[in-house]
């Protein structure tokens, strides 16, 4: 008996299933597609080389491919069908097998993706349909004698979308009024054909916000020239070249986890549908599982000294080397810049007039987080450099967090410190502690004359005795006198702040907005700043002369509850995403950066992510290896960064981001598409997000338990202690 690409009997023993869904029911043409399946499976019997020859391996060498005939269920209604379809999809897909469902009319469609969404998948798999038509309508009341209703095969990407998926649609050239209208409505992602150029196979895949797809493929999408044999057949469609250039770069992008192939509808004399439909099929099968088998082909093996080459695959035309790679594949959108003095917002100046170079880095950043705002995903601010000293927290850090879309902060103790300085004198117009100096100014002289700089500005250092006065009495205050966070401490710290500053009347200051907003402030280094400095000093005091004094950093809870925000951000947001705002780099970006692997890694929890949107302005170069100028694609490598979203919604600038960040807020704000929201209040829900971790950790105890032993090399003494040998 020959060889068969179809080489498992058993698919519960298969890696790759083969779902026969032989139905024709619902279709309002030509009849025929419930003799697709066995049409296309006798081809992968006999007709279809082994050797797949766009990724250059043979896979029914190498996994087990079964097939799992319905039989004949043209007898069930749509509904009952669907159910059917869906308990037996449901039953492989559960088991980790890669499903392909051989159609059959488009309605079959339903049950796999009803098997999808009763998995929980359907926030997180993009549906890519390959169709010359929308199929979105509500109902076959305007094409069939006898209505289906809404299982028609002329609705099935009406029901996915009503399933919660996200779709996109490729090849659509023929619709009606209420698809149309539909798909206008509701913003959906499609690419017309017979419209112009044809779209590059990123702008496609751009589209496609999901890591994980599923894939649908209707054989009237292609050009009739290469699948005639179709219910419905309209002129045009994606060629074969085209569509395999897709294929591959959809596989290569993207985590495929199952396909259907519908409305072959065989007719005698004829296999040259249900052939190339068998040999997409095959394809499917050789890219899903490219990445895991060998990357050597025959033909690339070396041969021995003398040998000829029996065929000469050797190109003289290197544009057919580079088969899949054409001059559009290579380029994005026109450069086009506006005139600004035709512009009429700063948004507007973001979005036209940043063309190219540095400008187009800060388009990017401005773009990734108005679309991270616009998806109401909260952001993670995080703050290295002297922003209070400075007066930028009031310019345009403030104003940000006022608008309810910061989850928290994170900064340094300096920044907490210095932000009590304003609240130590009396407000003057105009006036301020802090003054202007000259950043290459004689720094002796100012030592000389008491005065203390920070770059460009300066104050006296009397402003450091009383500040320090300040926090020492702040710190004895009874509520301080416990062990607790660094979010507590700073709530604590703001709202004594709030007080001074209401009692010396100047502006509202960073950590008393937080403390009224509810923004939890965390500190990476908390022993690294002067406010922390006090503490040492009374804590000195408390050893030598018993001085009450009990304050103290709890770090383990300190780590935990950033965890219990992250945990939230990605299960019970509203998004169920977390986007991460980076400025200045150092131990806040670090920290922040920390809540994933300590899910992951370190408790072992599944289904963690890290950050969907990172954007980060920082001034070191990527070359110097350090913490602050590593871009997000790096902390995609360490699971902080999501890798199925990093490349279309992180970047990286190098600047100073003092220098931007009040143009970047000022477009934000005016921008009428993205209102103010309610402030999240984390601060004050951070009991119960904390006991919500406990409770997934305590759930996944003995599994964290198994990371504690480890084979020390370790020897008695002779006093009955241990020692390292």
């Amino acid at each position: 008996m020959a060889a068969s690409i179809i080489n498992c009997f058993n698919p519960e023993e298969a890696d790759v299933v083969l779902v026969g869904a032989n139905y024709d029911v619902t279709s309002s043409f030509s009849k025929g597609a419930d003799k697709g399946p066995i049409a296309i499976v006798d081809c992968l019997h006999t007709q279809v080389e082994f050797f797949e020859r766009h990724t250059k391996t043979s896979p029914a060498e190498e996994i087990k491919i079964a097939y799992h005939d319905l039989g004949d269920i043209n007898h069930l209604s749509p509904e009952e069908m669907v159910e059917y379809v869906r308990s037996i999809h449901e039953h492989y897909f559960s088991q980790g097998k890669f499903v392909i469902v051989l159609g059959g009319e488009h309605s079959i469609t339903n049950g796999a993706v009803q098997s999808l969404a009763r998995q929980g998948l359907a926030e997180n798999v993009t549906v890519l349909q390959i169709d010359a038509h929308f199929d979105l309508r509500d109902t076959d009341t305007d094409f069939n004698d006898t209505p289906y209703g809404k299982y028609s095969h002329g609705c099935v990407m009406r029901r996915t979308f009503e399933n919660g998926f996200d779709t996109v649609h490729v090849g659509i050239r023929a619709y009606c009024q209420e698809e149309y209208n539909f798909a206008r409505e509701n913003n959906l992602k499609v690419f017309e054909w017979g419209k112009g150029p044809k779209p590059s196979f990123k702008k496609i895949i751009d589209s496609i916000k999901t890591d994980k797809v599923y894939l649908t493929l209707d054989v009237d999408g292609i050009d009739p020239v290469h699948m005639p044999a179709t219910g419905t057949p309209v002129q045009g469609g994606l060629d074969w070249e085209y569509l395999y250039g897709l294929l591959d770069e959809l596989f290569r992008s993207k985590n495929i986890i199952g396909a259907d192939i519908v409305e072959v509808a065989p007719r005698a004399g004829d296999t040259l549908t249900e052939y190339g439909a068998a040999q997409i099929c095959y394809s499917l099968i050789a890219y899903k599982t490219r990445k895991n088998m060998e990357k050597e082909a025959v033909i690339d093996e070396p041969r021995p000294e003398g040998q000829e080459d029996e065929i000469n695959f050797e190109l003289d035309n290197s544009e057919n080397f580079y088969e899949e790679i054409n001059q559009n594949e290579l380029q994005g959108k026109p450069v086009i810049a506006h005139p600004v003095d035709k512009l009429d917002s700063l948004r507007e100046v973001f979005e036209n007039a940043l063309p190219a170079f540095g400008g187009a880095y800060l388009r990017r950043v401005y773009t990734i987080l108005r679309e991270a705002i616009l998806n109401n995903v909260p952001l993670i601010v995080t703050v290295a450099g002297p922003v209070t000293v400075s007066d930028q927290h009031r310019a345009w850090l403030i104003p940000l967090l006022e608008t309810g879309w910061v989850a928290y902060i994170t900064v340094t103790d300096a920044i907490c410190y210095h932000d009590g300085h304003d609240a130590l004198y009396k407000a003057e117009a105009g006036n301020r502690s802090i003054k202007e100096v000259d950043i290459f100014g004689d720094d002796g002289a100012y030592r000389e004359a008491g005065i203390i700089r920070v770059a460009d500005t300066g104050f006296k250092e009397e402003v450091l005795f009383d500040q320090d006065m300040m926090i020492s009495a702040i710190l004895q205050r009874p509520e301080f006198q416990k062990r607790m966070t660094t979010t507590e401490r700073n709530y604590l710290l703001g709202k004594y702040y709030e007080a001074q500053e209401k009692e010396v009347g100047v502006r509202a200051g960073l950590l008393s907005t937080c403390s009224k907003l509810g923004i939890p402030v965390f500190i990476g280094a908390p022993a690294d700043g002067s406010a922390f400095l006090n503490s040492v000093k009374l804590w000195a005091l408390n050893k030598i002369s018993n001085r009450p004094y009990w304050f103290d950093y709890d770090l383990h809870a300190d780590v935990f509850e950033s965890c219990a925000y992250h945990y939230w951000g990605l299960f019970n947001s509203e998004s169920k995403a977390l986007g991460v705002l980076i400025l200045g780099g150092g131990v806040p970006k670090n920290y922040s950066l920390q809540p994933e692997p300590t899910l992951s890694q370190i408790f072992l929890l599944q289904d963690i992510r890290g950050y969907d949107y990172d954007v980060q302005i920082v001034s070191s170069p990527v070359t110097d290896g350090s913490l602050s100028s590593c871009f997000p694609s790096e902390a995609v490598s360490w699971g902080k960064v999501n890798p199925e979203t990093y490349r279309q919604q992180t970047e990286s600038m190098q600047a100073d981001y003092s220098m931007v960040m009040p143009f970047i807020v000022k477009a934000l704000l005016d921008d009428p598409t993205l209102p103010k929201r309610n402030q999240l209040g984390l601060y004050h829900k951070r009991g119960e997000l904390t006991n919500r971790l406990f409770d997934a950790v305590s759930r996944n105890q003995d599994t964290i338990e198994k990371t504690l032993n480890y084979p020390l090399k370790i020897v008695a003494r002779g006093d009955g202690g241990l020692l390292i040998d």
